[in-house]
C-alpha cells in the first residue's frame, strides 16, 4: 500500500516543478511582460499550475515575475559586458540587447558558472553576426579572442612540473596546462584595448599561442608562423616531435628541411624558456592517448 506521506510529498514535488517552469519561462521569454501584466492566470495555466496552487500565485501577482525577470537577466548582461567588453560595444546597444533577448528566448544558459555564459552567448551569435551586414566580419573573432583570454586566465592548469627529460624526437611533449592554441580569419589580437576604439583588424588569418604566466599570472600570447602553428597544433594534440614535424611542413606546404628545424629549434627553445615547454613526456605517459 502506498505510503500517504510519500504521495503527498510526491504532489508538492510537482507542484514545485510546474511553478519554476512557470518562473523559468518568465525570466525567458521574450514579450512576455504584457502577458504577465494582462493574463497571468492563463500564463499560470499554460504552465499546468491550476486549483488552490493557481490561486495562490495570483494572489502574488505579477511583480515578483517581473522582478526575477530583471534580476537575471540584468546580472547576465552586465557579465557579458564585464567578459566581453569589446565586443559588446562593437556591436552596440541597440543590437547587443536584441541579441540578448534573442539567445536568452530561443537557447538560454545552461551553466551555473558565470563567465561560461560568454562562451554560450558567442556560440549562439556567432552564424547570426555572420549573416548580418551591419556586424563587421571579424567580431566572431574578437569575442574569441576575449574568450580565449578568460579561459587562459581561469585554467585549472598550470604550473605542472618540468619532465627533467630533454626534447626527443620519438617522443610527445608535455606543455604547461593553461597552454591554448587558437586560429583566426583576422588578426583581431593586433587591436588596441580601448573599449572606444572602433579600427578594424587586418583581413589576415592568424594563430595565438596563449598561456599563463608563471610568475605574473598574466595571459600571455605568441603569434605564430604558419608552419610553427601547423607543428604546434599536433605536438599539443600528443604526436611525437618527429610526427609534429613531418605532417606540420606538410600541411604547411613546405619543405622540412635545416631552415624549418632551426625555426622550430628556436621556438622550442623560448617555449621552455617562458616555462610553457616542460620536456618530453617518459615513457608511461608517452604511450598513453591524449587527453581530449
Amino acid at each position: 500500500m502506498d505510503d500517504p506521506r510519500e504521495l503527498h510529498a510526491s504532489e508538492g514535488d510537482a507542484k514545485d516543478i510546474l511553478i519554476i517552469n512557470a518562473f523559468t519561462s518568465a525570466i525567458r521569454e521574450r514579450g512576455i511582460d504584457k502577458t504577465l501584466e494582462t493574463d497571468l492566470a492563463g500564463f499560470y495555466r499554460a504552465h499546468g499550475v491550476v486549483g488552490e496552487t493557481l490561486e495562490q500565485m495570483l494572489e502574488r501577482g505579477p511583480r515578483r515575475l517581473r522582478m526575477y525577470r530583471q534580476m537575471v537577466q540584468g546580472r547576465l548582461r552586465r557579465v557579458l559586458r564585464e567578459l566581453l567588453p569589446r565586443t559588446v560595444a562593437r556591436l552596440g546597444k541597440k543590437r547587443f540587447l536584441a541579441d540578448f533577448a534573442d539567445f536568452f528566448d530561443d537557447a538560454g544558459s545552461h551553466t551555473v558558472i558565470l563567465r561560461q555564459v560568454a562562451g554560450e552567448f558567442t556560440r549562439f551569435c556567432e552564424r547570426r553576426w555572420a549573416e548580418a551586414e551591419a556586424v563587421p566580419d571579424f567580431l566572431s573573432d574578437l569575442a574569441k579572442h576575449e574568450l580565449l583570454s578568460l579561459e587562459v586566465r581561469n585554467s585549472v592548469g598550470g604550473r605542472e612540473p618540468a619532465t627533467g627529460l630533454p626534447l626527443a624526437l620519438d617522443r610527445p611533449l608535455r606543455f604547461d596546462g593553461t597552454t591554448r592554441l587558437r586560429r583566426y580569419g583576422y588578426a583581431v589580437h593586433s587591436l588596441p584595448l580601448d573599449v572606444d576604439d572602433r579600427s578594424e583588424p587586418e583581413a589576415t588569418p592568424s594563430a595565438l599561442l596563449a598561456y599563463r604566466d608563471r610568475e605574473k599570472y598574466t595571459v600571455r600570447f605568441i603569434a605564430l608562423t604558419p608552419r610553427a602553428t601547423e607543428v604546434i597544433e599536433r605536438l599539443l594534440s600528443g604526436s611525437t616531435v618527429v610526427a609534429a614535424l613531418q605532417q606540420g611542413a606538410a600541411a604547411a606546404g613546405e619543405t622540412l628541411d635545416d631552415e624549418l628545424l632551426a625555426g622550430m629549434t628556436h621556438l622550442f627553445a623560448d617555449l621552455s624558456e617562458r616555462g610553457v615547454l616542460l620536456g618530453a613526456l617518459p615513457d608511461a605517459l608517452s604511450d598513453a592517448p591524449p587527453e581530449a
